[in-house]
């Protein structure tokens, strides 16, 4: 792409762009195996096709493994590799005698050993000579043992990997596919065929092969992606299978691969777990995905085929293996095309990418000079494989966690130095961690079935799950990495954490004046409820800056013990005032009318769940004395005959405590009805010591009636040393 500059000269600015991804690029796979792991895969592929069975190619992989390991890092066999492919000795022959040749389709196109839109090999030689160039020195040395080590691991790969893959594949699969296919071609004709299809299968695309055809649309692809004949050559792949002269060939590989992963997954499986693989592990495609761009949330599952490895990850949690590798590649971008483009962007892209936006790749702000340089050279030249290595050091040495920022530390030491060679392993998602924790509780759900999954759980039990170990910290080291990374919904998290966190301070407090004696019953008690209306308008507030609740909040759940809960906490809002003041009384009348409407299965669940907030010893204490005496509530469901008499007696008595002189005119029954009520519960106090008591320690009452209290007015109300006089009644 010439850029037109004075005096009639021109500058093609992806040239420089070019040489340096392919630079960085040799930097960032030193090590790192994902490519031969990779082609092991495909081979795998191949030798489990239907062709490739009658062949007994499953007997020949062990041997071909071996032989992948020998010409990565010897260079002899390479040699003969490299012998055999410029060898014109038939390797098969057509069913009219034709031979062919490893030479003859090379000649046709096939590219043995490189795929062309990672590098180019004059970009290679070019820096392998510069690097030898170096003057003599201490640096210049170092650049030249780093340039042996980069070769050799490159050299390796495509002049050893690539063509003993290549090779297998065409003997054991291509070549006798296309002969079986098509019996009457000549031998050209099957080489020709057998170059364009090695190609595609092995993503070694020529540029014959390839829609970017047009020199600066070429370069311009490989610039923006790691390497685009992978993504060209597996859609190829794909619609092949579909349609086209050698369909049958690329559906013999696909099932190949499901023979292949199916059977290399459930043996390590089964080896880890003593269990072949879930059904779960079967699906390809899954839903609910928040971050699909597919209606209904239908995405590529992550955990397709994707065994349990036999060792543990932090806080315990399994790590599995993605033995799938490339071959997703079509239902990626099928499913999530901007995804799959970002996550195959070239490493100069990524980094301005990530400079632009002021995050990692894994959301992470970066600020600062220093931040910038070294999220740069992270992302340009950081191997890939190796700079897991930071995840081990920051497990092991925990002062380096304020220095050394997480990658995928869920993975453990072992997960980590696995993933370093470039195999990828995966940690269990939050999702997926809490699924499992609450399928392994033992807890049932209201009908008595086993719990599954997390949104089973009642609150009471998820909040006893929740502070067990080693879930808890490991949520804890979760939480704190989203809030770097500011993953959605860790925030809101954090935020509640410390709404919480603050009323209990204001429980601490308020508790330490009642005991000294600063404060009476009754100003406890309504100190106690601004606290929890104030912490309940917070949480709200929070719901609503972070979008947690996506439901209706007008609509009751179908569930009639949730409704049951949720109408319960409304209560504490409608007996809220204008002045946001929590009025006691109409509290308690309203929920002694919720109480006598529900079911014993409804008053069981409000029970384990209303009080799951912490609270202090003072507070519990009163949350219990009112759950015990709560009979004392409701005497006026006993005393008033209807619905409509209890919701007048909520509304005016529960507000003013008993009926004004304009009230009294117009509802003279209720005047009536609170005459008895005040009577009944006169009655239960001098039956009942502890309710007495209760109600005079915490300003419900200004007296105690009960014989056996008397005398206990300074032990039961520390303010009363303090001269204090309660507001109670």
């Amino acid at each position: 792409m010439p850029i037109s500059l004075p005096r009639g000269k021109e500058f093609d600015i992806l040239g420089p762009i070019r040489f340096f991804s392919t630079s960085a690029k040799r930097f960032k796979l030193i090590g790192s195996l994902f490519q031969h792991v990779d082609f092991a895969t495909r081979e795998g592929a191949v030798a489990f096709s239907p062709m490739a069975i009658r062949r007994g190619a499953p007997l020949k992989y062990p041997s071909l493994v071996a032989r992948l390991a020998n010409v990565s890092l010897r260079k002899a066999p390479r040699d003969q590799l490299r012998r055999r492919v410029l060898s014109t000795k038939a390797i098969a022959k057509t069913e009219d005698g034709g031979e062919i040749s490893l030479r003859g389709i090379a000649d046709r196109g096939a590219n043995f050993g490189v795929d062309l839109s990672m590098w180019k090999r004059g970009t290679m030689d070019f820096l392998e000579g510069a690097i030898n160039d170096a003057p003599e020195g201490v640096t210049a040395a170092a650049r030249r043992r780093l340039g042996g080590v980069m070769r050799f691991f490159e050299d390796g790969l495509f002049d050893g990997v690539y063509r003993e893959s290549q090779i297998f594949g065409l003997e054991n699969l291509i070549i006798p596919r296309i002969i079986r296919s098509h019996p009457g071609w000549s031998a050209n004709d099957v080489m020709a065929a057998a170059a364009d299809e090695m190609n595609v299968m092995f993503s070694t695309l020529g540029i014959w092969q390839s829609v970017f055809k047009a020199p600066n649309t070429r370069q311009f692809v490989h610039a923006l992606m790691f390497s685009s004949n992978e993504s060209e050559s597996w859609l190829k792949a794909g619609i092949r299978g579909v349609k086209g002269e050698n369909a049958a060939l690329w559906r013999e590989y696909g099932i190949g691969f499901m023979i292949y992963l199916g059977l290399v997954s459930n043996v390590i499986n089964w080896a880890s777990t003593g269990e072949s693989l879930p059904i779960e592990a079967y699906q390809l495609v899954a839903t609910g995905n928040h971050h699909s761009p597919m209606p209904g949330g239908i995405s590529y599952n992550s955990k397709f085929l994707s065994p349990e490895l036999p060792f543990l990850g932090r806080g315990n949690v399994p790590v599995h293996l993605d033995v799938v590798g490339q071959a997703d590649t079509v239902f990626r971008w099928l499913l999530d095309p901007p995804g799959a483009l970002t996550a195959r962007y070239n490493l100069l892209p990524r980094a301005v990418t990530n400079q632009v936006r002021g995050t990692d790749f894994y959301g992470r702000d970066i600020t600062g000079l220093n931040d910038r340089v070294q999220q740069g050279l992270d992302d340009l030249f950081m191997p890939i494989g190796p700079g897991n290595i930071s995840d081990i050091v920051r497990q092991q040495i925990p002062a380096t966690r304020g220095v050394l920022q997480e990658r995928e530390g869920r993975l453990g030491s072992i997960g980590s130095a696995i993933q370093m060679t470039g195999v990828n392993v995966r940690g269990m998602t939050t999702p997926d961690l809490l699924n499992r924790a609450a399928s392994l509780s033992g807890f049932t759900t209201s009908d008595g079935s086993r719990v599954t999954s997390w949104s089973q759980l009642e609150p009471a039990q998820r909040r006893a799950l929740d502070s067990m170990e080693p879930l808890n910290s490991e949520m804890m080291h979760r939480q704190m990495t989203s809030i770097e990374r500011q993953v959605t919904g860790a925030e809101a998290r954090a935020a509640l954490q410390k709404i919480d966190q603050g009323r209990l301070d204001q429980e601490e407090a308020l508790q330490s004046l009642f005991r000294r004696g600063e404060i009476d019953g009754r100003r406890m008690r309504d100190r106690y409820g601004d606290i929890q209306a104030e912490a309940a308008s917070k949480r709200i507030q929070a719901d609503t800056d972070y979008n947690i609740w996506k439901d209706d909040p007008s609509k009751l759940p179908d569930d009639p013990n949730k409704a049951a809960l949720i109408n319960y906490y409304n209560a504490f809002e409608r007996s809220t005032n204008d002045a946001g003041l929590l009025e006691h009384d109409r509290l308690d009348s309203a929920l002694s009318t919720l109480e006598a409407a529900w079911s014993p299965e409804q008053r069981a669940y409000v029970k384990r769940n209303s009080g799951l907030s912490m609270h202090r010893d003072l507070f519990m204490e009163l949350s219990r004395g009112r759950e015990r005496f709560a009979p004392y509530w409701r005497v006026h469901n006993k005393v008033l005959g209807n619905d409509a008499e209890i919701a007048q007696y909520e509304a005016f008595i529960g507000v003013f405590g008993e009926p004004r002189t304009e009230i009294r005119q117009t509802h003279p029954q209720l005047a009536e009805a609170q005459r008895v009520i005040s009577a009944t519960r006169k009655r239960m106090r001098e039956m009942l010591p502890d309710l007495d008591a209760f109600l005079f320690r915490f300003g419900y009452t200004q007296t105690l009636v009960h014989p056996s209290n008397q005398g206990r007015e300074r032990e039961l109300a520390p303010w009363l040393s303090n001269n204090l006089v309660t507001l109670g009644t």
